[in-house]
């Protein structure tokens, strides 16, 4: 199937040089990858305050084979982690996508949420040359570093001390940190002591069960974020019931399809619409 990676040299420059030879543009100027018979394009899931305006938006990834058949993103990053190279160049793949969409977009102006493995961070933690050109491409895009948030992405990586390395490099070059996927596999109390994110993003599944099991998993994460210096998510927002138990417990933002499902970003000059999904009966 990778049959194509395995001469990458294991370098950000080299891989990202690579990925952006994959990168076309559709007639309506928007941006997409098509790489080993599979098709990649751009969503995006606006983030609310609690007065409902739009604090940025997550940049998601919907993939296709050529003929048209859809492709879990779940299923293929799960395969893909096996293979350091493979896991850096799909990762690297969607984030470019997702920079060059959100750049020419309505949401050009707010913050865009990127999902980063961890080797991705481990890769140019002892790599100036990498994070000079990540700031430069920035530029050139006209997006500031302080829009820009790497969502850590729940999986443990190789080697924890570099995903820290590289993380605080990033950051301090004005790029935010969030940890994704709060209480699901490695995204736990001691990885949020740790790396002191600038977001701490609740997993969904925090958000099922019991009223009472809920608001004390809520309060347990506010009380955690409070503690490390995070702002709080919650993700997976999906009833009016839930948004108000995270608004009482002093969740900062949030997303779901209840206020906004995943979408192709309009043009830059256009108004957004959101799309919301109806509560189920």
């Amino acid at each position: 199937m990778e049959t194509a990676l395995m001469d990458i040299e294991y370098n950000y420059l080299e891989i990202r040089r690579r990925v952006e030879q994959v990168i076309q543009r559709e007639a309506d100027g928007s941006y997409f990858a098509v790489y080993n018979n599979l098709v990649f394009r751009s969503v995006f899931q606006p983030i609310f305050d609690s007065n409902k305006e739009i604090l940025g938006v997550e940049s998601l990834i919907r993939i296709r084979t050529t003929s048209g058949e859809a492709v879990s993103p779940q299923v293929f990053f799960k395969e893909v982690e096996e293979n350091n190279t493979h896991w850096v160049f799909y990762t690297l793949l969607c984030s470019v996508l997702h920079v060059l969409n959100f750049s020419i977009s309505a949401f050009c102006k707010h913050k865009l949420f990127i999902n980063v493995a961890p080797p991705i961070f481990e890769l140019i933690s002892n790599d100036d040359a990498a994070i000079a050109h990540i700031m430069a491409r920035l530029e050139q895009y006209q997006i500031r570093p302080d829009q820009i948030t790497y969502e850590l992405m729940e999986s443990r990586g190789r080697s924890p001390e570099l995903v820290l390395k590289g993380m605080k490099k990033m950051s301090s070059h004005g790029i935010h940190i969030a940890m994704d996927d709060y209480g699901v596999e490695h995204s736990t109390i001691e990885r949020a002591e740790l790396i002191r994110p600038h977001y701490l993003k609740l997993d969904k599944s925090l958000l099922v069960g019991s009223e009472k099991a809920v608001i004390e998993e809520v309060n347990s994460a506010v009380a955690l974020a409070r503690k490390v210096g995070a702002k709080t998510i919650a993700e997976g927002i999906e009833t009016n019931a839930v948004l108000q138990i995270c608004q009482d417990a002093g969740i900062e933002y949030f997303q779901g399809y209840y206020l906004a499902m995943p979408e192709k970003a309009p043009p830059v000059n256009e108004r957004v619409e959101l799309t919301q999904r109806k509560e189920r009966g």
